[in-house]
């Protein structure tokens, strides 16, 4: 297969008209709070660009090898965010982030609308 092939469409009613399963989110539950957080972060189309997995192990891309330097970044760019387990996989990068965020980060907080959106609220820079 071509790295950069997307993988077989799936042709399962999508929820929402876009995403393949039902939400797991918690409807109570606020995604800024404090806590381990399991996250999947897919590429457009599911193109392997990150790499293939050749005889049981993955091997890198180019762009795979950025992925993997850019996940041990996460931590310089948000102070309240620790990295734990993360694996590149060839169209996917699965990983868990720890928010621990102080009163502190808390009052720099904006959620008016600031210039750079993240999943945790939005955040002025």
């Amino acid at each position: 297969m071509n790295n950069y092939d997307p993988q077989p469409k799936n042709n399962k009613p999508k929820y929402k008209s876009k995403y393949r399963i039902d939400s797991t989110r918690l409807p109570a539950w606020n995604y800024a709070s404090n806590g381990g957080y399991f996250v999947t972060i897919c590429t457009d189309g599911k193109k392997c660009f990150f790499g293939e997995v050749v005889q049981g192990e993955m091997q890198l891309s180019p762009i795979g090898e950025i992925a993997h330097k850019l996940w041990y970044e996460i931590p310089n760019h948000f102070s309240n965010c620790h990295i734990d387990s993360f694996c590149v996989m060839p169209n996917h990068i699965h990983g868990i982030l720890m928010i621990n965020q102080t009163q502190e980060d808390a009052i720099h907080r904006v959620s008016t609308g600031g210039e750079w959106s993240t999943g945790w609220g939005y955040w002025a820079i």
